[in-house]
């Protein structure tokens, strides 16, 4: 398994723009399809803040994915950068690619000298506070309770 910069791998940006639309468009009413690919396009080129990440199988499979973005909520424009789109296929799930995806997501952060990194999470904050993470705060976020939550990198 490897972690590589989505610029490496343009062909799976289609394929990484569907996983994270069918996984997290109701967080973002409103948004279509193209607009979770367009996002996609705009940090494929980055490998500091903003960037994707994917994780890809020893024959070449898309795997994973993770990003990191100036802006996640439009209702923090004040916190950046965030951590976002953390997403392992199915049949990859339990084989810690998860982790290894976030652990290179926030060193990226880290060596670019950010000293905080945000998320937002619908379920997953006892994922994540597991590694380190704190919340913020929790409130509803177009009609879905989620999780704001921080970890500083310094």
């Amino acid at each position: 398994m490897r972690i590589i910069y989505l610029k490496e791998k343009p062909e799976f940006v289609d394929e990484v723009a569907s996983l994270c639309f069918a996984e997290w468009s109701h967080l973002s009413p409103g948004k279509t399809l193209k607009d979770y690919r367009d996002s996609v396009i705009k940090r494929i080129s980055g490998s500091e803040v903003p960037s994707v990440l994917v994780s890809v199988d020893d024959f070449g499979k898309l795997t994973g994915t993770v990003s990191l973005k100036e802006y996640d909520m439009d209702i923090y424009r004040e916190f950046s950068p965030w951590l976002a789109s953390l997403y392992v296929k199915l049949e990859y799930r339990n084989f810690g690619l998860g982790s290894s995806l976030l652990e290179k997501a926030v060193q990226i952060a880290k060596d670019s000298g950010v000293t905080r990194l945000f998320l937002y999470t619908p379920d997953k904050e006892k994922y994540y506070s597991k590694r380190g993470w704190k919340v913020l705060s929790r409130e509803i976020y177009h009609e879905v309770e989620v999780s704001i939550m921080f970890i500083d990198l310094n």
